[in-house]
């Protein structure tokens, strides 16, 4: 596990929980759940909820319907990712301005700016019950998304070589592990099989496995 923080200004602000809060219920569901598999994963988390951008700087990425997020973080010894700003996507590229202030915070934290933990913000977050219904209705989904992720890096599978493996199309395995499908059980047989794992049924309180 690692340890999530979000950046807080020298003036006590924290530019990440404004965004967050600036979001709707649902996507903003989806950006904690994304920010759980990087707490869970670290740097192991790659795309399509991670992608390297520069000099040591990443984004989550996270989609909602039409509208697409990213939040900017780095890693820091102890591991820690620190989370230091968000914008709503509206173009292809990154724009430089947001990649260059994601930088600039942490220059600031390595100067030893006090941090916003993520575990204390998301347990005040959660007292809110519409958001947390939001955020209980991805249990399943993003269970399977850390299934699927943790069984790949057991097998050391790319989605590609899954593709392969399965005969499901790359673009196919990247919209389930995305959230943006839900598959068939046949596809989902086949995901399995070509993880090495097979699908059993199990009580409703317990955690489903692949």
């Amino acid at each position: 596990m690692y340890t999530i923080d979000f950046y807080d200004t020298a003036d006590g602000k924290c530019p990440v929980e404004d965004f967050l809060k600036s979001l709707d219920d649902k996507m903003r569901a989806k950006a904690f759940r994304t920010i759980d598999l990087l707490e869970n994963n670290g740097p192991e988390l790659r795309e399509p909820y991670s992608k390297a951008l520069d000099d040591g700087i990443f984004e989550l990425r996270v989609k909602q319907s039409s509208n697409t997020t990213r939040i900017f973080y780095f890693f820091f010894t102890g591991k820690k990712a620190i989370l230091t700003n968000g914008i709503v996507k509206k173009t292809q590229k990154t724009p430089r301005a947001a990649l260059r202030q994601a930088k600039k915070y942490r220059s600031d934290y390595i100067g030893g700016i006090v941090m916003t933990s993520y575990k204390d913000y998301k347990q005040m977050a959660l007292q809110d019950p519409d958001f947390k219904a939001e955020y209980d209705k991805l249990q399943e989904e993003y269970d399977l998304i850390q299934e699927l992720i943790d069984a790949r890096k057991q097998q050391h599978l790319t989605q590609k070589e899954l593709a392969m493996r399965t005969g499901i199309t790359q673009a196919d395995i990247s919209r389930i592990e995305k959230g943006l499908r839900n598959p068939s059980l046949s596809t989902v047989k086949k995901m399995a099989q070509g993880l090495g794992k097979q699908i059993r049924l199990v009580p409703a309180t317990k955690k489903v496995n692949l």
